[in-house]
């Protein structure tokens, strides 16, 4: 049993592609507040339910019982325009948290001062964490 949580825990260093692609807040969207940044990209504030985090940890066959490892992260953060759709969620190890964070921030600032496009911070998002 150790062995098995193990060798998932290793494996959850990434969203899978198949499951959690990634999405973009737009106008449309039911938590849109407002466009940001130069570029006015689309943002939407936070809303993430308790069912929407369970059925994420489905998706990716996490038990309960390890639940407790991860929190339910934003592939494409809020910051650069992602969107709480299911598909923008994957359970991200808690202890790998701060370093996307970091990533995010910087992200974030450069697009706020108009140094890079909406499109670049996506991409360097979608990529995190792989070398």
């Amino acid at each position: 049993m150790i062995a098995l949580v193990l060798s998932l825990l290793a494996a959850m260093g990434a969203p899978l592609p198949g499951v959690t692609p990634g999405a973009l807040c737009t106008t449309a969207d039911r938590y849109f507040d407002g466009r940001r940044y130069p570029e006015q990209v689309p943002h939407c504030r936070r809303h993430v339910s308790s069912s929407m985090k369970s059925a994420v940890f489905r998706a990716y066959g996490l038990a309960p019982a390890v639940r407790y490892l991860y929190v339910i992260d934003h592939l494409i953060p809020l910051d650069i325009g992602g969107s709480n759709a299911r598909a923008n969620l994957w359970p991200q190890l808690a202890t790998e948290a701060a370093a996307k964070d970091r990533e995010e921030e910087r992200l974030y600032r450069a697009l706020a001062a108009g140094k890079i496009m909406q499109a670049a911070a996506v991409e360097s998002m979608l990529h995190w964490g792989t070398p």
